[in-house]
């Protein structure tokens, strides 16, 4: 595990993925997340920030956390060594291919996807921000180092701790809002909560990127050198539509895109799979 010190010394890369965890349960969901990164994006680097002591070589580098806490995500984002940061958290499974959201730093200082659930600040303790302004899910960000984004990890831990808040996304519009920051928008498929949304999906829509499974913190977090597997998370229809929305986006590609795709033939199959699932 690398500490403090060393961080310093540490190459900084260009790229990279970040998970950020405190305690073991957590920490093992984080090394089985990674493993599957690994296998999706073998050449990209992870890192992991935890305060657990552990070593595995799903990771390029393990960093020690100065602090415990229940978010631990603000100090791996002001002490990411990657010039464009994908921050994950652990509760989240990569379906395929996700690097090409680290081009979005090349405009925005920060992304992240929109969160649906928000009434309780809208309402509440934050009337002074319009209502068009969105709340975002801080499950994925995407983040260049830089002044801004330290300065938003510093601002954003502090006020975590001096509210004794629970909950991060709040506090994370907050500052978006009087900050001013720049917020770039990741699609709704880099970070579906909603598995629902599947029984509207439409393949010219594209299949989903990552899932974004709280239930994962809900049971055993199961054998850490086993990589996670939407396959055996989610019931076997779902799972082999998302496979079906997989092949049909590969076919739309093959066909030269929005112009020529296969459409009756995809639609139907879709149609077919929803009302197997849903109907």
């Amino acid at each position: 595990m690398t500490n403090t010190s060393e961080a310093g010394r540490l190459a900084r890369l260009p790229r990279g993925f970040v998970y950020a965890t405190t305690g073991e349960a957590y920490t093992i969901t984080a090394r089985r997340a990674a493993r599957r990164m690994r296998q999706v994006c073998p050449d990209i680097p992870i890192d992991l920030f935890t305060d657990q002591e552990v070593e595995d070589p799903v990771f390029d580098h393990i960093h020690r956390l100065n602090r415990s806490t229940h978010r631990p995500k603000m100090e791996a984002m002001g002490r990411s060594r990657f010039g464009s940061t994908i921050l994950l958290d652990s509760d989240t499974i990569v379906v395929t291919d996700i690097s090409e959201l680290f081009s979005m730093t090349r405009r925005f200082p920060l992304s992240a996807a929109f969160c649906v659930a928000r009434a309780s600040h809208l309402y509440g303790t934050q009337r002074d921000i319009p209502r068009w302004f969105p709340t975002f899910n801080a499950g994925l960000m995407v983040f260049r180092r830089g002044r801004r984004s330290r300065q938003l990890a510093r601002s954003w831990q502090r006020m975590m701790d001096e509210g004794q808040l629970e909950f991060d996304q709040p506090s994370l519009r907050r500052l978006a809002w009087d900050l001013s920051l720049p917020v770039g928008i990741v699609p709704p498929e880099y970070n579906l909560i909603h598995i629902k949304m599947l029984q509207v999906w439409q393949p010219h829509m594209g299949a989903p990127r990552l899932l974004h499974m709280r239930k994962l913190h809900r049971q055993p977090p199961g054998d850490p050198e086993k990589p996670l597997d939407y396959h055996e998370e989610l019931p076997p229809k779902l799972a082999e539509m998302i496979d079906e929305l997989l092949a049909a986006e590969a076919q739309y590609e093959l066909y030269g895109g929005p112009r020529n795709p296969p459409r009756n033939r995809l639609h139907r199959l879709l149609r077919v799979m929803r009302r197997r699932l849903f109907d």
